[in-house]
């Protein structure tokens, strides 16, 4: 069994990430360096919109994001 050096318990939340211009971000009617809520686009466009644009999805959320970087710098990590 691996040790591990820093666990972290969260909920499912998942961060889709898509490379998109300033003038898409526009178009979708979205501020950017701000969180957009889901009512602030017409969600079936928006789906459409990512899925032509190879979305990658990772976990998200503060706990996800710690405990991807603390890996990143080789720490031994479990996300629960």
């Amino acid at each position: 069994m691996t040790e591990v050096e820093l666990a972290g318990l969260t909920n499912a939340i998942t961060d889709i990430i898509v490379e998109v211009s300033d003038e898409e971000v526009e178009k979708l009617g979205l501020k950017k360096g701000f969180h957009n809520s889901r009512a602030a686009v017409y969600y079936e466009d928006f789906l459409k919109f990512i899925a032509e644009k190879n979305p990658t999805t990772v976990t998200g959320g503060s706990t996800a994001n710690v405990i991807r970087g603390a890996n990143h710098l080789g720490i031994k990590t479990a996300l629960l």
